[in-house]
């Protein structure tokens, strides 16, 4: 483990794993947890397996990082990660992989820097604070959503089979419509 000593003996504790291919991972965690953890770990065994570089940090007020917790931000979280990489793999292609708020870092990472290759999120978590849907979204995801970079997955709600079909419904005003629609469709009325 090393540390980027900044302004006022301010640290930033990393990892950072050397590996033959010209490719690095780096890896992001989340909100009040620290890079050194089993997730990150696993992530640091495969960079090792594929012979990639590896790399991950503590936030401010993360970790063995300077700083509370309090003073954490995602603005914050990005300035972090970039004092990093220019300490280390500069311009170096990367896979970005975070977790949680890591995640979001990792999002608008993935929009600022040129080298970033892939990028994935593992549940990342868009109301880890309050300010992020109605700031981060507009600035940094819309392009990257519109463009088709990234995915939201979310599993159905509602499985409907009729005979050999299926339909897949995500949420409940899909399935009052889809209801009526077929309730009116299959409406018969007599005259008794």
């Amino acid at each position: 483990m090393s540390e980027l000593i900044r302004q006022n003996n301010f640290t930033l504790s990393y990892t950072w794993n050397k590996g033959s291919n010209s490719i690095c991972i780096l890896y992001l965690h989340g909100w009040s947890a620290q890079h050194r953890s089993r997730k990150g770990d696993a992530i640091s065994e495969v960079a090792k397996q594929l012979d990639c570089h590896y790399l991950s940090l503590d936030y401010t007020g993360h970790g063995k990082s300077s700083g509370k917790l309090a003073d954490f931000s995602v603005k914050q979280g990005v300035q972090d990660v970039c004092d990093i990489i220019n300490e280390t793999i500069k311009t170096m292609p990367l896979i970005i992989i975070g977790a949680s708020i890591g995640g979001w870092i990792g999002l608008i990472l993935s929009e600022r820097l040129p080298n970033v290759k892939s990028y994935i999120g593992l549940a990342p978590a868009p109301d880890i604070t309050g300010y992020i849907w109605d700031k981060l979204i507009p600035d940094y995801a819309k392009p990257l959503i519109e463009q088709g970079y990234v995915y939201i997955a979310q599993p159905p709600l509602y499985k409907i089979t009729t005979g050999k079909t299926s339909e897949y419904l995500f949420n409940e005003h899909a399935l009052d419509k889809m209801l009526k629609e077929r309730g009116i469709k299959n409406l018969a009325l007599s005259d008794k």
